[in-house]
């Protein structure tokens, strides 16, 4: 304090750090959490967050899970860990396109000061408490071709990486229609339970994996996975038109770590199923009679084939595993980096 202030000035400072601290118990006590939602909990990440019985959770990513209703404008993030998708039927008839709400990790912002920095142009950021973890969140919208979407943002550093709380509402301009042919849906009412679902979303643990992972994306033929910082990835076979229509896989690539090669490699135009098996007999992989099929959804299969994981989507196959020195394909270690490059991978 100095020596102009008086007493009025000082019993002011001590009343705004009294409305802080109220403010911070209020934000901080247990949520009450309504009756009926469900409750889930992502072990490898630390958090738990519960949902009502209107959204359908695809632990993993929208590719993960059968959801038949999808936005124009993809309602969950290419980086996220899960996410709740609402599949309510309260909107039928109205522009309503699709809702949900991402859990995202972003690994390129390793910083207090890069997690707190959102992309949402001129919008303000604000802070808020979410269960005693300060977060900064921000609104933002953007759209294309008749098609919206409103977007929050949450973003808070845990256990050193940065985590997004991403609630997005998505719709079709008015326009688009006949006149009263389609009705205005209650945007109000959807921003409402994401804020609550938000609000119960909770830290419970550490990353177990910890944070020093850097992501990779394939541009030529898709796919992301998660490497260690200290390691590079290598492009083994370069892609080309050529590549893709021969009988050749089309591209490859892996990073090196502890003596093992990390590899996933990628053949385009397998149409189906059974060109796929037909694929991979004549190519000296094991094929679909002794695969054991892990996950099925509507976009793409896994599966387990001795040494091998298969990620098979139409016209695009992924194969990953990890080899020796001499590129000898070798039965699948039990470490950390290993579980993490599997666990991590997405097709595009």
């Amino acid at each position: 304090m100095s020596e102009h202030d008086g007493p009025a000035d000082f019993t002011k400072g001590i009343l705004s750090l009294v409305f802080i601290i109220v403010g911070l118990w209020q934000t901080t006590k247990p949520i009450s959490v309504p009756a009926g939602w469900k409750s889930y909990t992502n072990p490898d990440f630390g958090f738990t967050l519960q949902y009502p019985k209107d959204f359908t959770l695809c632990a993993g990513g929208l590719d993960y899970c059968e959801v038949t209703a999808r936005s124009y404008i993809p309602v969950c993030d290419d980086n996220v860990l899960d996410c709740l998708v609402y599949t309510g039927k309260e909107y039928a008839g109205t522009n309503f396109e699709g809702a949900g709400l991402s859990v995202n990790v972003l690994r390129d912002k390793r910083t207090q000061q890069e997690c707190d920095e959102l992309d949402i142009g001129q919008n303000p950021t604000k802070t808020k408490v979410i269960n005693g973890v300060l977060f900064h969140y921000g609104m933002a919208g953007y759209g294309g071709l008749g098609h919206w979407v409103g977007r929050a943002k949450y973003r808070t550093l845990h256990d050193k990486v940065c985590f997004e709380l991403a609630g997005n509402v998505a719709g079709v301009n008015s326009g688009n229609f006949e006149p009263g042919t389609i009705k205005e849906f209650d945007e109000s009412k959807l921003d409402k339970q994401l804020d609550a679902i938000v609000s119960a979303f909770r830290f419970t643990g550490p990353v177990v994996d910890g944070p020093a992972w850097s992501l990779y994306h394939n541009a030529d033929v898709g796919g992301t996975f998660e490497y260690p910082d200290r390691d590079t990835v290598v492009r083994s076979i370069e892609y080309s038109p050529e590549r893709q229509a021969s009988n050749e896989i089309t591209a490859s690539l892996f990073f090196s770590d502890s003596g093992l090669n990390y590899f996933v490699a990628a053949k385009a135009d397998l149409r189906d199923k059974d060109a796929l098996d037909t694929w991979l007999k004549s190519s000296g992989y094991p094929d679909l009679s002794n695969a054991r099929e892990l996950r099925h959804s509507a976009f793409f299969t896994e599966y387990r084939a001795g040494n091998y994981w298969y990620v098979f989507e139409p016209n695009m196959l992924y194969i990953l595993g990890a080899s020796d020195q001499r590129h000898n394909v070798v039965a699948p270690p039990d470490n950390v980096v290993f579980r993490h490059f599997l666990h991590s991978f997405k097709p595009n």
